[in-house]
């Protein structure tokens, strides 16, 4: 495995030493047609034998009726039908189930499950590490297993060695519409001091550090960088007094809309997405950019093992992670596809910088950062 202390991506560092809830459940065959995105390339049934995929791929027919279960953060509907016809496509007569929820919820299911002894799920994902390096693996919820693209995936911070690797990230920054604002603040908006400037007062929405993404992109800076802290939101509120919002794909929506011109706190996904539709919606590069990964791992006593390791080599491939990119929204962290932009958004702008959260500080802080912003800017709209 590449050592990630040789830093692969350039400008990635980690710095410092110190989770919305709708329920949505898909079941989606894999004669549905229609999603984009490159399918993998698939080994056929009852080919080589020394082919560790096209054996995985036999047994997972061969098990649970071929079905395989996803428990997945991505709640939006169009993204899990989305991943469970490709998964079907790339792997014809394996059926993934998919229930989507929200922060804190899906942890509670999964742990609630498990710790009853129910056995329901063979793959789950999460934004952020935390549960991963936990909970999760402290209980013993998580099957060690290393996919052959693991050493594509060499990031400090978006992985757990030989238990989890990141199917996506999230970056996390200001977003802005691009009919609003000046080059001159567009320059401010790519400096963090600069999101407190008052030009921005009563035209700025901003994101509540609720769920696993805000959450950490908040708590990195206002608990590991030294420039920002406290003082520097207090700032945000004084001279900006942004409207806030419970997360930032409900602020993104606004600035899209023509009401706001900035909203501070939005995830990556949110602007790929909305280039897609032609929304007036770009971001902005600061001085280093917050990198949440999201994790994907295989559930102990999984019903179906074959076919959970199978849904984790097709999501980590290249093939795989190219669909994440242009058909979901989200961006990879595989080391072959750095800097490569999606379809949909062809001039997404580069990071200056990547930096992950520490998890130990946000399992400290996180309390403390949400009663911050509720002090300040209320529960949000």
């Amino acid at each position: 495995m590449v050592d990630a202390k040789k830093r692969p991506f350039p400008g990635f560092a980690r710095r410092g030493s110190r989770f919305a809830t709708a329920i949505v459940a898909v079941a989606i065959g894999g004669l549905l047609a229609g999603c984009g995105g490159e399918p993998a390339a698939v080994p056929t049934a009852g080919g080589d034998s020394d082919d560790p995929l096209a054996a995985l791929y036999e047994e997972a027919l061969a098990t649970a009726g071929g079905k395989v279960v996803l428990y997945t953060h991505l709640s939006g509907t169009e993204e899990q039908i989305a991943i469970a016809q490709a998964f079907g496509e790339a792997y014809p007569g394996l059926t993934l189930e998919v229930t989507g929820l929200n922060g804190q919820q899906l942890i509670e299911r999964f742990l609630t499950e498990k710790r009853s002894g129910l056995n329901l799920v063979d793959v789950i994902k999460y934004p952020g590490l935390a549960p991963f390096e936990n909970e999760f693996q402290d209980e013993g919820f998580l099957e060690p297993y290393t996919p052959s693209s693991a050493d594509e995936y060499t990031i400090e911070g978006t992985y757990v060695e030989g238990l989890a690797y990141p199917w996506s990230t999230y970056e996390q920054g200001a977003c802005y519409n691009p009919d609003m604002i000046t080059d001159k603040e567009l320059k401010l908006l790519q400096t963090y001091e600069g999101w407190a400037d008052p030009v921005f007062e009563g035209r700025a929405a901003i994101s509540m550090p609720t769920g696993g993404t805000y959450l950490r992109g908040w708590d990195y800076w206002l608990e590991e960088d030294p420039n920002l802290g406290e003082d520097w939101l207090q700032d945000i509120k004084d001279n900006v007094n942004p409207t806030a919002f419970s997360n930032g794909n409900n602020a993104a929506d606004r600035v899209a809309a023509g009401e706001y011109a900035v909203a501070y706190g939005v995830n990556s996904n949110t602007a790929i997405r909305a280039a897609g539709t032609g929304a007036p919606l770009k971001c902005a590069r600061q001085e280093y950019t917050v990198v949440i990964a999201a994790p994907v791992a295989l559930a102990t006593d999984a019903p179906n093992p074959a076919g959970g390791k199978l849904f984790i080599e097709w999501m980590l491939s290249k093939e795989g992670q190219l669909f994440v990119i242009n058909t979901i929204g989200n961006l990879s962290a595989r080391s072959d596809l750095f800097g490569v932009p999606p379809e949909r958004n062809p001039d997404w702008p580069t990071p200056n910088e990547l930096v992950a959260n520490d998890e130990a500080v946000v399992a400290e802080t996180q309390g403390e950062v949400v009663d911050l912003f509720t002090s300040l800017f209320g529960s949000g709209q």
